[in-house]
Protein backbone atom coordinates (compact mmCIF):
# COMPACT_ATOMS: atom_id res chain seq x y z
CA UNK A 1 0.00 0.00 0.00
CA UNK A 2 2.70 2.44 0.87
CA UNK A 3 4.69 1.88 -2.37
CA UNK A 4 1.52 2.69 -4.02
CA UNK A 5 0.79 5.89 -2.12
CA UNK A 6 4.75 6.34 -3.31
CA UNK A 7 4.61 5.84 -6.88
CA UNK A 8 0.90 8.19 -6.77
CA UNK A 9 3.24 10.83 -5.18
CA UNK A 10 5.76 10.57 -7.40
CA UNK A 11 3.73 10.73 -10.76
CA UNK A 12 1.77 13.71 -9.23
CA UNK A 13 4.99 15.60 -8.43
CA UNK A 14 6.31 15.03 -12.23
CA UNK A 15 2.84 15.95 -13.59
CA UNK A 16 3.55 18.97 -11.27
CA UNK A 17 6.90 19.99 -12.33
CA UNK A 18 6.54 19.02 -16.34
CA UNK A 19 3.43 21.82 -16.22
CA UNK A 20 5.13 24.30 -14.34
CA UNK A 21 8.00 23.50 -16.81
CA UNK A 22 6.15 24.10 -19.81
CA UNK A 23 3.83 27.30 -18.72
CA UNK A 24 7.31 28.86 -17.72
CA UNK A 25 8.66 27.47 -21.67
CA UNK A 26 5.26 29.03 -22.83
CA UNK A 27 5.92 32.40 -21.26
CA UNK A 28 9.26 32.70 -22.77
CA UNK A 29 8.38 34.04 -26.20
CA UNK A 30 4.89 35.90 -26.93
CA UNK A 31 2.67 37.02 -29.61
CA UNK A 32 -0.03 40.06 -28.37
CA UNK A 33 -2.55 41.61 -30.56
CA UNK A 34 -2.93 45.03 -29.12
CA UNK A 35 -7.15 44.69 -29.19
CA UNK A 36 -9.38 41.36 -28.97
CA UNK A 37 -11.62 43.49 -31.73
CA UNK A 38 -10.09 46.07 -34.40
CA UNK A 39 -13.23 47.85 -36.95
CA UNK A 40 -12.94 48.04 -40.87
CA UNK A 41 -9.84 49.45 -41.69
CA UNK A 42 -7.89 49.67 -38.73
CA UNK A 43 -4.69 48.70 -38.31
CA UNK A 44 -4.13 45.59 -36.53
CA UNK A 45 -0.79 45.88 -34.07
CA UNK A 46 0.68 43.00 -32.44
CA UNK A 47 3.80 42.62 -30.35
CA UNK A 48 6.14 39.99 -30.21
CA UNK A 49 8.04 39.59 -27.13
CA UNK A 50 11.23 38.07 -26.31
CA UNK A 51 11.30 37.39 -22.38
CA UNK A 52 14.35 34.83 -22.93
CA UNK A 53 17.76 36.41 -22.01
CA UNK A 54 19.01 35.18 -25.40
CA UNK A 55 18.59 36.10 -29.00
CA UNK A 56 15.71 34.08 -30.68
CA UNK A 57 15.97 33.54 -34.43
CA UNK A 58 12.85 33.92 -37.10
CA UNK A 59 13.12 32.02 -40.27
CA UNK A 60 12.01 35.02 -42.75
CA UNK A 61 10.83 38.24 -43.34
CA UNK A 62 7.93 39.60 -42.92
CA UNK A 63 8.48 37.64 -39.25
CA UNK A 64 4.52 37.21 -39.28
CA UNK A 65 2.06 35.56 -40.87
CA UNK A 66 -1.91 36.28 -40.76
CA UNK A 67 -4.45 33.29 -41.46
CA UNK A 68 -8.39 33.57 -41.82
CA UNK A 69 -9.46 31.59 -38.93
CA UNK A 70 -12.69 30.44 -40.23
CA UNK A 71 -11.41 29.25 -43.10
CA UNK A 72 -7.70 28.58 -42.18
CA UNK A 73 -6.31 29.86 -45.11
CA UNK A 74 -3.30 32.28 -45.37
CA UNK A 75 -4.50 36.12 -45.94
CA UNK A 76 -0.77 37.53 -45.46
CA UNK A 77 2.16 37.18 -46.91
CA UNK A 78 2.49 35.00 -50.06
CA UNK A 79 5.58 35.46 -50.54
CA UNK A 80 8.72 35.70 -47.70
CA UNK A 81 12.33 36.61 -48.00
CA UNK A 82 14.29 33.71 -47.01
CA UNK A 83 16.67 35.40 -44.35
CA UNK A 84 17.59 34.94 -41.03
CA UNK A 85 15.80 37.59 -38.74
CA UNK A 86 17.22 38.34 -34.75
CA UNK A 87 15.15 39.21 -31.56
CA UNK A 88 17.41 40.04 -28.77
CA UNK A 89 17.20 38.48 -25.81
CA UNK A 90 14.76 40.97 -23.28
CA UNK A 91 13.47 43.00 -26.18
CA UNK A 92 10.08 43.46 -28.20
CA UNK A 93 8.93 44.61 -31.96
CA UNK A 94 5.42 46.17 -32.73
CA UNK A 95 4.40 45.24 -35.96
CA UNK A 96 1.70 46.52 -38.05
CA UNK A 97 -1.04 44.84 -40.70
CA UNK A 98 -3.08 47.10 -42.61
CA UNK A 99 -6.38 44.40 -43.20
CA UNK A 100 -5.00 43.69 -46.84
CA UNK A 101 -4.41 40.12 -47.94
CA UNK A 102 -1.58 39.10 -50.44
CA UNK A 103 -3.18 40.97 -53.17
CA UNK A 104 -3.57 44.52 -51.41
CA UNK A 105 -7.32 43.76 -51.21
CA UNK A 106 -8.82 44.61 -47.91
CA UNK A 107 -9.78 41.16 -45.83
CA UNK A 108 -13.70 41.07 -45.06
CA UNK A 109 -15.19 41.25 -41.37
CA UNK A 110 -14.37 37.89 -39.17
CA UNK A 111 -11.76 35.97 -36.88
CA UNK A 112 -7.96 35.91 -37.85
CA UNK A 113 -5.10 34.61 -35.98
CA UNK A 114 -1.54 36.05 -36.34
CA UNK A 115 1.97 33.82 -36.01
CA UNK A 116 5.38 34.31 -35.91
CA UNK A 117 7.65 30.84 -35.95
CA UNK A 118 10.83 30.94 -34.29
CA UNK A 119 13.76 29.51 -32.80
CA UNK A 120 15.95 29.58 -29.77
CA UNK A 121 19.27 28.70 -31.80
CA UNK A 122 19.70 28.63 -35.22
CA UNK A 123 18.44 25.60 -35.92
CA UNK A 124 15.54 24.90 -38.80
CA UNK A 125 14.56 21.90 -36.86
CA UNK A 126 13.85 23.59 -33.46
CA UNK A 127 10.89 25.76 -34.18
CA UNK A 128 8.52 26.97 -32.36
CA UNK A 129 5.07 28.82 -33.42
CA UNK A 130 3.44 31.77 -31.39
CA UNK A 131 0.07 33.03 -31.92
CA UNK A 132 -2.72 35.45 -31.21
CA UNK A 133 -6.28 35.86 -32.32
CA UNK A 134 -8.37 38.55 -33.05
CA UNK A 135 -11.64 39.66 -34.60
CA UNK A 136 -12.51 42.34 -37.20
CA UNK A 137 -16.01 43.74 -36.97
CA UNK A 138 -17.89 46.71 -38.62
CA UNK A 139 -18.66 47.59 -35.14
CA UNK A 140 -16.50 46.64 -32.18
CA UNK A 141 -17.99 46.57 -28.62
CA UNK A 142 -16.80 49.41 -26.52
CA UNK A 143 -13.65 48.27 -24.60
CA UNK A 144 -13.68 51.59 -22.56
CA UNK A 145 -13.68 49.86 -19.76
CA UNK A 146 -11.32 47.39 -20.00
CA UNK A 147 -7.85 47.54 -18.73
CA UNK A 148 -4.97 47.46 -21.59
CA UNK A 149 -3.81 44.19 -20.69
CA UNK A 150 -6.92 42.30 -20.21
CA UNK A 151 -6.70 40.65 -23.50
CA UNK A 152 -3.53 39.01 -22.32
CA UNK A 153 -4.94 38.19 -19.56
CA UNK A 154 -8.00 36.24 -21.04
CA UNK A 155 -5.44 34.51 -23.23
CA UNK A 156 -3.52 33.00 -20.64
CA UNK A 157 -7.31 31.01 -19.33
CA UNK A 158 -8.59 30.23 -22.85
Amino acid sequence: MMAVLRSCLLVTMMLVFAGALSASVAQDVTLDASRDCYELGDSVSFTLTNNRDSTIYMPHDPTWTVFDAGADTLIYPSVYLWVIVTLAGNSAVTYTWTQTDYHSNSVPAGRYWVEVSYSPQMDPWAVTTVADTFDIKVNCPSTALEASSWGSIKRLYR
